[in-house]
């Protein structure tokens, strides 16, 4: 049978004689597969190595390369996550299921020149990223787009 302890007893217990306190959990998400993720880790360097051979390969015969990079933020509201009791140097985490009202900026940036390309859209997927990489080759006509993917994304328009 459990007896109901008031909160402030925990408090001193849990602060003070435990030397912890309450923290906003590492947001993680319920659908989240550690296993991919950190395979996809081990393979990312062998990955961006192979894109940028291919894309070397690729362009000898032109005289000028432009590269764009290439990222996306979703912008809106989300719920906020509580504080956790943990022990001393112990970060929490918290697993919940996201619910978000918000929408994604796309954008594209040539760092050497500072020039970008963005608009919004309602999703990050397929429909959307191609459409958006439509738009950018309608406002730059000449040249070949090459895709790199995640996490570091980076497009080039050969001119």
């Amino acid at each position: 049978m459990m007896s109901e302890i008031k909160y402030r007893t925990v408090h001193e217990l849990v602060r003070y004689q435990l030397k912890s306190k309450l923290k906003v959990p590492r947001p993680l998400s319920i659908k989240q597969n550690q296993r991919s993720r950190e395979e996809f880790k081990k393979q990312l360097d062998l990955k961006i190595k192979e894109k940028l051979d291919e894309v070397e390969k690729q362009n000898l015969n032109y005289q000028q390369i432009r590269y764009w990079c290439e990222d996306e933020t979703r912008i809106g509201l989300k719920t906020i996550t509580g504080r956790l009791l943990t022990g001393k140097g112990v970060k929490p985490i918290g697993k919940h299921q996201w619910l978000f009202k918000y929408f994604w900026i796309y954008g594209l940036i040539e760092p050497q020149t500072g020039e970008s390309f963005y608009d919004e859209f309602c999703h990050l997927d397929t429909v959307c990223m191609e459409r958006f990489l439509e738009l950018f080759s309608e406002k730059y006509p000449r040249g070949k787009i090459f895709e790199h993917w995640q996490p570091l994304s980076v497009i080039h328009e050969l001119r």
